[in-house]
């Protein structure tokens, strides 16, 4: 027996109101005008987001979007990482999937291309671990920022990889 399923590869992204953003203080607009730039870089988007009636007119994908209406009762940085566990979770017809920040990313080329089963990608910074925003902004951290000041810094905002290997972050 050999189950048959079209796979999917998809792009999950997370836009969550209400409470703060960690790094910006301030929670987002109930307006997806900031997801516009990714929705229109990417064949197939889910948009996982807790406002009530969104007005997806501005977004033109280039070939699907799927809006899913969510809870968000938690800080939006750690809602955004359990909601899309869940959604992984339901939908196993996925094959690759990247989690991305909703509002600063947008895919330059096809995301899917030169994937490989069983490898994770993430993004980076042209920066270092010690670099003074790191410094400034996670003090609690020190003892790891210290001895690994030199390493590039990983950008947890663009993860990919596939469905199994994703649920297991």
């Amino acid at each position: 027996y050999v189950e048959y399923r079209a796979v999917r590869d998809v792009v999950v992204t997370s836009y969550l109101v209400g409470q703060p953003d960690p790094q910006r203080t301030k929670p987002y607009p109930a307006d997806l005008k900031a997801v516009a730039p990714l929705a229109g870089s990417v064949r197939d988007l889910v948009l996982l987001t807790n406002i009530a009636a969104p007005d997806t007119t501005m977004l033109t994908p280039s070939a699907s979007l799927e809006v899913v209406p969510v809870d968000a009762p938690l800080v939006a940085y750690q809602q955004r990482w359990l909601n899309e566990f869940r959604w992984l979770r339901d939908h196993p017809e996925v094959r690759y999937a990247w989690l991305v920040d909703a509002t600063d990313v947008t895919m330059l080329n096809d995301p899917f291309a030169a994937m490989q089963p069983g490898t994770r990608y993430c993004g980076w910074e042209p920066r270092t671990v010690g670099c003074q925003w790191i410094r400034d902004n996670s003090p609690e951290r020190i003892t790891f920022v210290d001895p690994m000041q030199s390493a590039m810094l990983l950008n947890c905002g663009v993860l990919g990889g596939d469905r199994v290997s994703l649920m297991w972050l």
